[in-house]
């Protein structure tokens, strides 16, 4: 144990012992069998059933979100924004099925959407408290995925490669803290900061993750009925994947005997003037 000088109160140190519970065993068995299961009717010949199975998959994976959006609950404006880059996903995927809206406009709003996620998940990871350039770079980044999209970068949509250099960073930087601690999770920062089972299997469903993103852009650019089912089923997998790894980062945050995320401030300027 060690003694906090401001408090003056001993404070356990974290021990190596896993804080997993039976809830994220559960959430664990439950999305690598639903990905199992859309992979294989993915792979199945084409049939009206599937198609529009695909179509309800692709909305209901969005329910996936909501074990991150209470974990977060303690940090409203946090909570607040997750379920708003759902409820954008979940209006362009409903359209998509059934054309109530201008389906570019509703897309560029979920690939927008897709991007800030992506990037709140990368910042959450990295950083204690959200560093006050992180909100105008999370709206520069809707606005470059919003807007910008269809700008191809050596042959890649602009889009995809906001995507990839915010996967990147951070995966970067979970490598860069493992060689730092020696190629092991004995340092403060796995034990104290990000609890490495969590890390460890929140980086899986990125990487997964991102498979399946990649995979089912590359689909959506043709327009056949077996593209269609395809897609929508590969993108089912993006949706439990992604959600799943942004409810593992988070709960690498959790301190064990804890069952909610703590309060994530955006770190302010001080605007004091100096004597």
């Amino acid at each position: 144990m060690y003694w906090d000088g401001k408090n003056l109160f001993a404070i356990h140190t974290i021990n190596n012992t896993s804080s997993m519970t039976n809830y994220d065993i559960f959430i664990i068995l439950l999305t690598l069998l639903l990905i199992l299961g859309l992979i294989i009717a993915m792979l199945m010949p084409y049939s009206t059933g599937l198609d529009v199975a695909g179509d309800y998959w692709v909305t209901f994976t969005h329910l996936f979100i909501l074990p991150s959006i209470y974990l977060t609950s303690n940090t409203r404006w946090l909570s607040v924004l997750i379920i708003v880059t759902m409820l954008f996903s979940i209006v362009y995927h409903i359209d998509k099925s059934l054309s109530l809206l201008e389906d570019k406009m509703t897309e560029l709003g979920d690939q927008a959407a897709q991007s800030v996620l992506i990037w709140l998940t990368t910042t959450l990871y990295i950083f204690e408290q959200m560093p006050l350039l992180s909100i105008p770079l999370l709206f520069c980044i809707a606005i470059l995925s919003g807007v910008f999209n269809e700008v191809p970068i050596l042959g890649v949509s602009l889009y995809l490669t906001v995507d990839g250099i915010g996967m990147f960073l951070l995966l970067a930087y979970f490598l860069y803290k493992v060689m730092v601690a020696d190629c092991s999770f004995n340092s403060a920062f796995f034990k104290q900061k990000r609890r490495w089972e969590f890390t460890l299997i929140g980086m899986g469903y990125f990487v997964v993750g991102s498979l399946f993103l990649y995979l089912s852009d590359r689909i959506n650019v043709y327009t056949g009925e077996k593209e269609k089912i395809r897609y929508n089923y590969i993108h089912a997998c993006w949706h439990v994947a992604a959600y799943t790894s942004l409810f593992f980062i988070l709960r690498s945050r959790v301190q064990p005997y804890k069952m909610l995320l703590n309060n994530v401030r955006v770190e302010r300027t001080n605007f004091a003037i100096k004597p």
